[in-house]
């Protein structure tokens, strides 16, 4: 009796393990041309924005402009050949004023207040985080901005900066404490 149970338990585990299996389907039905179709319509929205700023940037012709390797160009406003530059979880102070690549102010320094950030563990606006770690304390620079490393396609909350919208932003690194709470040593 107990040799048919185990018989008839290993036959049906023998037709389960045999019974064909099918595929999952996926839960998302989005299609793959969608995709394409989204991101070439960034493509061009970066591509627009990068010539704006570019436009921008043969009219001040004055000044000389850096390109970033993270997709931004600045200049310096007050440039220090001495000092400290923040690193992660530092935390830093700084100044900005935001205004529209025709220099439109959108917000100014006095109503922004300063500000503080832990750097690359709070979070900023991308521009700024990448920004603030190439300046030294003391320094301010003048970035260029594309909307993807500013406010996106949403815009601010006061609906000052629009859609897509690519903006300057003059920030001041003010100050820098290092993750043990003491001031920078300079370099």
């Amino acid at each position: 009796m107990k040799n048919k149970g185990f018989v008839l338990l290993g036959l049906v585990l023998m037709i389960c393990a045999c019974s064909k299996q099918e595929a999952r389907r996926p839960v998302s039905h989005s299609s793959s041309k969608k995709v394409y179709e989204t991101v070439e319509l960034h493509r061009k929205i970066l591509a627009h924005q990068n010539a704006l700023i570019e436009n921008f940037i043969r009219t001040d012709s004055l000044h000389v402009y850096q390109k970033s390797k993270k997709g931004f160009s600045y200049r310096y406003l007050l440039k220090k050949e001495m000092g400290a530059m923040p690193v992660k979880g530092d935390k830093v102070y700084f100044e900005q004023a935001i205004f529209s690549l025709n220099g439109a102010l959108l917000y100014s320094s006095e109503e922004l207040g300063t500000q503080e950030y832990l750097v690359d563990k709070e979070y900023v606006i991308k521009g700024i985080r990448e920004g603030i770690k190439l300046m030294k304390e003391g320094e301010e620079l003048l970035f260029a901005l594309p909307s993807f490393l500013a406010y996106r396609s949403k815009g601010d909350e006061k609906n000052r900066i629009g859609s897509n919208q690519p903006i300057l932003i003059k920030l001041k690194l003010t100050k820098i404490i290092n993750e043990n709470n003491e001031n920078k040593i300079h370099r």
